[in-house]
């Protein structure tokens, strides 16, 4: 690493930038930043769960051309613990059983793929963001693109909604049996007008 650039690594972009070169590692950009994060994320958790029962759940959907069929995962039901039980943190045992096999014949070859990461958020407190500086879905994607590697960032239907119509787009509203606002889809990921 003292002699050559790691091509699409922080090496060259921290050396033109700020003179530094890393070669022990990236430095601020190496994943190993990421720690922070995990046991603050991990902290806020069980915060939102014990003060307002907002429960926060993601999974791996995809690995390389892996890739959970839409539907497989029920997102009112899926549990953590089906999500924990293997390495690769998909809750379906076949598709995990892909994955890990997609992800080990890359690996003995020295190489290595990427992935999609789901994200369920339950019982989210309404009223969350602004309509203008902090806007909920910014803030978010704000986060999640800081992460190193991170290429997408999508809600809802995501990209896939450029194929629909605004009318078949639409999140319907309905009252549910609790008398509680709800919509009948959940194109928009649950955001409106960025709140």
């Amino acid at each position: 690493m003292s002699i050559a650039y790691r091509p699409s690594h922080a090496d060259a972009t921290y050396d033109m930038k700020y003179g530094v070169r890393a070669v022990q590692g990236g430095g601020r950009s190496s994943a190993r930043e990421t720690i922070g994060r995990v046991a603050s994320g991990a902290i806020a958790k069980k915060i939102l769960k014990l003060f307002s029962g907002t429960e926060v759940l993601a999974y791996v959907s995809q690995v390389h051309q892996v890739v959970l069929p839409d539907g497989s995962v029920d997102h009112d039901t899926v549990t953590l613990d089906q999500i924990e039980s293997n390495i690769v943190r998909c809750p379906n045992p076949d598709y995990a059983e892909k994955m890990i096999a997609a992800i080990d014949a890359v690996r003995t070859r020295g190489n290595s793929i990427g992935g999609v990461v789901t994200c369920i958020v339950r019982n989210a407190p309404r009223g969350l963001g602004s309509p203008v500086f902090d806007k909920l879905e910014a803030e978010l994607a704000k986060a999640v693109m800081s992460l190193p590697a991170t290429k997408g960032f999508e809600f809802g239907s995501g990209f896939a909604g450029t194929f629909l119509t605004g009318s078949e787009h639409n999140d319907e509203f309905y009252t549910d049996e609790h008398g509680r606002i709800r919509t009948r889809t959940n194109r928009s990921g649950g955001i409106q007008v960025f709140i």
